[in-house]
């Protein structure tokens, strides 16, 4: 059996797994993206998030057909080139050439939104349809149309950016880049509601457990689309976490100043969110 690598590179983290031929997760790991540093470094984190998972997993090299990257931001599938990518303030950058020049490992590269569309008609929610939409909330807005069972990519790939649907007319400058047009608000915390707050406070993994599985079990809170952070645990480690709903990870992660959380989602009941981190 032959084995893949996928990785989701984000404007926040880069996430990575292992699948195997008939898409079976078998190992997925994540690192922080740190987007504003060099590409060359966060390229070698990707590199070395997949190779970690290669022996993790129990494999070699020889295991594995290739690495299959969704990047935000317009994509060249024929070069590997991210091409631009506002998020990660990348220009022109030849990732898949140096994936493989890292890894020794063939590689493939679209458009974060477009991989995810793609992979929900073939292992997720849209398995035996042949016309469907994917919306991404992340750090941005993003979209994937499969139309007729076929990618609807567009010229340049920018074919379901329906994060850049006008919504107001002159509004705020947009971060796309592109100053011959007037629509913007189309990043995911100025559509939805997000609470966050910075606190000293410090956590165990099985309470933290606890109050993500009550953020995505109850409607007390809101309607949460996504939680995450950087808090400190009582033995001394720093815990990281990021929810969606139906899928939470929780690892151990760098020490930072002082713990952070947001949550995203709209009708939130900020005392229900205080109350349930212990915050308030």
């Amino acid at each position: 059996m032959r084995y893949a690598i996928g990785i989701d590179l984000g404007g926040t983290n880069i996430a990575a797994g292992i699948v195997t031929e008939d898409y079976k997760l078998l190992e997925k790991g994540s690192v922080p993206t740190k987007a504003q540093r060099p590409w060359q470094e966060v390229a070698a984190d990707m590199a070395r998030l997949a190779m970690e998972l290669v022996e993790k997993a129990g494999l070699s090299r020889a295991d594995c057909a290739g690495i299959g990257v969704g990047s935000p931001g317009i994509c060249n599938g024929d070069t590997g080139e991210v091409v631009y990518s506002n998020n990660l303030y990348w220009d022109d950058v030849p990732l898949c050439p140096t994936l493989t020049r890292l890894t020794g490992l063939p590689c493939r590269l679209s458009n974060d939104a477009n991989c995810a569309a793609l992979a929900e008609t073939v292992a997720g929610a849209a398995v035996g349809r042949r016309d469907m939409i994917l919306i991404t909330l992340g750090t941005g807005v993003g979209g994937g149309i499969v139309a007729d069972g076929r990618l609807l990519e567009g010229v340049g790939g920018t074919g379901a950016e329906v994060g850049h649907t006008v919504l107001v007319l002159d509004g705020e400058d947009c971060t796309c880049g592109c100053h011959d047009h007037h629509h913007h608000h189309h990043h995911a915390d100025e559509v939805f509601t997000s609470w966050g707050r910075e606190t000293i406070k410090k956590f165990t993994r099985e309470g933290l457990e606890k109050i993500l599985e009550a953020l995505s079990e109850s409607d007390k809170y809101g309607i949460i689309l996504r939680a995450k952070g950087m808090l400190p645990a009582e033995d001394g480690t720093w815990i990281y976490f990021d929810m969606v709903p139906e899928e939470t990870e929780i690892r151990e992660g760098a020490p930072e100043y002082t713990g952070r959380l947001c949550v995203i989602g709209s009708k939130l009941d900020e005392h229900a969110l205080e109350e349930l981190f212990g915050i308030a």
